[in-house]
């Protein structure tokens, strides 16, 4: 199952470090079955189809609830997060077991919602040199100002008689 559409962009944040959300089809063959016997531990063996049952009912969840609530009270959201950090840590390179992934404190979790390019900030640009109206504006006075320094003499030019 691929969950790159819901989380291309997204982000989190566990205290200083931030993670970019990895989908599940990024582990390998050797991670899925290290999460099912480190799962375990915790009483609940993570199989393939586990894991895949509790994403779809995630990713259902987020695109029917009205709030982000009603996605978080779900009895399989601990699972979801668990699955979502260990994955994240293990495609950024870190050889960390299941339990270690998930041991932190809840406070220091965050999640970074990626920026719509449609909504997000234009970025002023400036001018180029030589151009808009400032410019205009100045060349305009450089040219008054060298017409009134020419000197003018009214006197047409002698001629020796």
């Amino acid at each position: 199952m691929t969950t790159t559409d819901t989380t291309r962009g997204a982000r989190f944040r566990i205290g200083p470090n931030v993670y970019p959300v990895a989908t599940v089809d990024r582990l390998t063959l050797r991670d899925l079955l290290l999460l099912e016997r480190q799962t375990e531990e915790f009483g609940k063996p993570m199989t393939w189809s586990e894991m895949q049952g509790i994403i779809r009912t995630v990713q259902e969840a987020l695109v029917e609830a009205k709030t982000e609530r009603e996605v978080v009270e779900l009895d399989d959201f601990p699972w979801f997060l668990g699955i979502l950090v260990w994955t994240a840590r293990r495609d950024a390179g870190e050889q960390i077991t299941f339990g270690d992934a998930v041991d932190f404190p809840m406070g220091e979790f965050e999640f970074i919602r990626p920026v719509d390019p449609r909504k997000a900030r234009p970025v002023k640009k400036r001018p180029r040199k030589g151009s808009g109206r400032a410019d205009a504006r100045a060349k305009a006075a450089a040219v008054q100002a060298a017409k009134s320094s020419t000197v003018k003499t009214s006197e047409p030019p002698s001629s020796d008689d």
